[in-house]
């Protein structure tokens, strides 16, 4: 399964709602052949900042090139105007400001970390002005699997489009066998600064509403 993130028919000015609709189109993990590092193993809450490489349009803020994106361990991403080790939280509700007031895309928010043979790594593929920056955990491991094998290791991308401003989460098969453990809980979704009802859209269900 793959998710994608487009703007609507009417172009996301104002950040009181978050404007996207989402769709589920054909998964396409990529290989990257020439990527970046930003996580090396053995990490865990870590948040390390990559420059913008082309200018991107989220929920009415311009990102350019002189903006970030805050990359963390713990499978999300915050769009920023600043360079930054934040946030590093793994506490994932997708409609609260657990993350602070930041630009939220989040392929599997959980309690991650690279351990012995995982990373985070990026490249631009492409050429303008139809770039597309992918960002990739590879080999990602819950900190507290609960009842699953330790072995079990997953793999997902964010992808941001040049000029259509779109977003795309794609993802690779786990290794290692077993079931999810207890103690994974991944949201996967966007959201913009505001955060709460319509700010936010859950990408398993379409919902954009806070439950109890």
């Amino acid at each position: 399964m793959a998710w994608v993130f487009g703007v609507g028919f009417l172009t996301p000015v104002l950040r009181a709602q978050l404007n996207y609709q989402l769709q589920y189109i054909t998964n396409n993990y990529e290989t990257l052949s020439a990527p970046t590092l930003i996580h090396g193993t053995g990490l865990d809450d870590n948040t390390a900042s990559i420059p913008l490489p082309f200018n991107f349009t989220y929920s009415g803020t311009n990102y350019t090139t002189s903006h970030f994106v805050r990359v963390c361990v713990n499978g999300f991403a915050v769009l920023s105007t600043t360079s930054g080790t934040t946030p590093t939280t793994f506490t994932n509700q997708l409609g609260n400001n657990t993350v602070g007031t930041f630009d939220l895309l989040a392929p599997w928010w959980d309690d991650l970390h690279t351990r012995d043979s995982g990373s985070v790594r990026y490249q631009i593929l492409g050429t303008a002005p139809n770039r597309r920056l992918i960002i990739d955990w590879s080999n990602v491991r819950h900190v507290n699997p609960g009842t699953a094998p330790l072995s079990r290791r997953r793999s997902f991308q964010i992808k941001l489009f040049e000029t259509t401003n779109i977003i795309e989460f794609h993802y690779s098969s786990d290794i290692g066998a077993g079931p999810l453990g207890t103690g994974e809980s991944a949201s996967i979704g966007i959201r913009n600064v505001t955060g709460g009802e319509n700010n936010f859209i859950d990408a398993i269900t379409g919902s954009r509403i806070l439950t109890s």
